[in-house]
């Protein structure tokens, strides 16, 4: 667990090509948003980039990943022409990452989490949101897309392998003032989104979360507090 910004990772990508690069980018990757974003918070006064949606999260992540990678290219285009041939066209790709002898595919996503829902005492309402889930299938599918065959053409100098992630960070919100916020009730939100037995659960093979500093748990304007964020990633 991260001692300054308590994250904890409660799930890592199981063994195999890359795997090992895979887990130290993205912890390093989350360690980087959270200082990151600690930093904007202090700038702007109290700002917090994950409050709002997926374009504002590149405010962040962009410079978190050019800072820990190699090189970094944002939007990166499919449809490359290579040796002579065009690569069927499947659109952008968030990002495209060299971190050491991996290249990693990116595709970002963004959501939220009710606090309301986790507190619920019905289980049956213990659930994601369903465009959550809509968003994560997004993300997943748009990277299925790439034929592997033309994964290597994803390569550059000195790489080895390269990594698919669809990577979501989900933000936590309540709109109440009482301030109980633990380490438990994130790691039940961690519950809710690992849940193999539920339908809208995510089943990232890859999850880490933050229990956001209380100094950045305070109530704004629109009345709402955000004092959880997770990243999850699926690893292909």
């Amino acid at each position: 667990m991260g001692q300054k910004y308590r994250i904890k990772v409660v799930e890592k990508v199981k063994d195999g090509k890359g795997s090992r690069n895979t887990n130290t980018f993205l912890k390093d990757l989350f360690e980087e948003f959270a200082k990151r974003s600690d930093y904007i918070f202090e700038i702007t006064d109290g700002d917090l980039p994950y409050a709002y949606r997926e374009k504002q999260l590149h405010s962040v992540l962009v410079p978190s990943i050019d800072y820990i990678s190699d090189a970094l290219i944002v939007e990166y285009p499919t449809d490359r022409k290579q040796r002579g041939r065009q690569m069927p066209s499947h659109g952008w790709i968030d990002y495209w990452v060299k971190y050491g002898n991996t290249v990693f595919l990116i595709e970002l996503k963004h959501d939220y989490f009710g606090l309301k829902v986790s507190r619920s005492g019905n289980e049956n309402n213990k659930k994601l949101r369903k465009k959550t889930r809509k968003e994560w299938l997004c993300a997943i599918k748009h990277l299925e897309q790439i034929p592997k065959c033309d994964i290597e053409f994803f390569k550059c100098k000195d790489t080895k392998s390269v990594v698919k992630i669809a990577l979501q960070f989900i933000t936590s919100y309540t709109s109440s003032e009482d301030g109980r916020y633990s380490h438990d009730e994130c790691d039940s939100i961690t519950k809710i989104i690992q849940d193999s037995k539920h339908p809208d659960a995510l089943k990232p093979n890859y999850i880490a979360s933050w229990f956001v500093p209380k100094k950045m748990q305070k109530m704004y304007e629109n009345g709402e507090s955000y004092p959880y964020v997770h990243m999850v990633a699926q690893v292909q």
